[in-house]
């Protein structure tokens, strides 16, 4: 499968000595498995696709964004959480409270800016970026357009997968960086992604100057807040 680009780009980094045909295995696999039933703390939703072009709510900010939660406190408990069918194919965490707020086609955004809001993000926005094709979801950089062009040239999946967890592993109100956690076939894996705030657009994008989507094998389940 060294053929085979992953869904996130071949440049993702991947090491290990006797671990590396497991990791190989993980980054084809995560983020490829039909979750086999919604999942939700609080509130649960049905995986059928949203509203495409949906309106803001009230409060209009400068960017576009409507204004969203401003609990700034981390979500030790996984947060209310709605699963969605983003129109590419892949069912994502969202929420009334932290976004996204809008479901522009394949671009899912306007997040709030407080650590919940980066937690959906970063799944929305890796998606959007990757699977949607969407580059204005991840801020402007040399690394953007590179990563970009990987994105168009990958091969699309059959099927993708379910997001069993999280961590995060920093967030402020500027930059924000959140790991995934999935669970396929036995094999454990996780992506990391880097978030910054963007004050024009008023919502979280993607930081690939502070480094691209990374996955690893996962050693220690129990340091992820469970989605179940």
């Amino acid at each position: 499968m060294s053929e085979e680009k992953d869904p996130l780009g071949s440049s993702w980094k991947i090491a290990g000595g006797a671990l590396a045909l497991i990791i190989v295995a993980i980054v084809a696999v995560l983020f490829l498995i039909p979750p086999s039933q919604n999942k939700g703390n609080g509130t649960a939703g049905s995986p059928s696709s949203p509203q495409i072009g949906q309106a803001a709510p009230p409060n209009v900010l400068a960017g576009g964004c409507p204004s969203l939660s401003t609990d700034k406190s981390f979500p030790i408990k996984a947060p209310a959480t709605q699963w969605l069918r983003h129109p590419s194919g892949m069912i994502l965490p969202t929420s009334g409270d932290f976004g996204p707020a809008i479901h522009d086609g394949n671009f899912w955004h306007c997040y709030s800016r407080t650590p919940s809001g980066a937690l959906m993000a970063g799944a929305g926005l890796v998606f959007s970026f990757s699977a949607g094709q969407v580059k204005e979801a991840a801020a402007d950089s040399p690394e953007r357009d590179d990563f970009f062009q990987e994105q168009v040239d990958a091969t699309d999946p059959e099927s993708w997968a379910t997001i069993e967890g999280y961590r995060i592993i920093m967030a402020t109100d500027d930059a924000a960086v959140v790991e995934y956690y999935a669970v396929v076939n036995q094999i454990q894996g996780t992506i990391r992604v880097n978030l910054l705030w963007d004050e024009l657009a008023h919502d979280w994008r993607l930081d690939l100057a502070a480094g691209l989507p990374t996955t690893t094998k996962t050693l220690d389940p129990a340091v992820f807040t469970r989605w179940r």
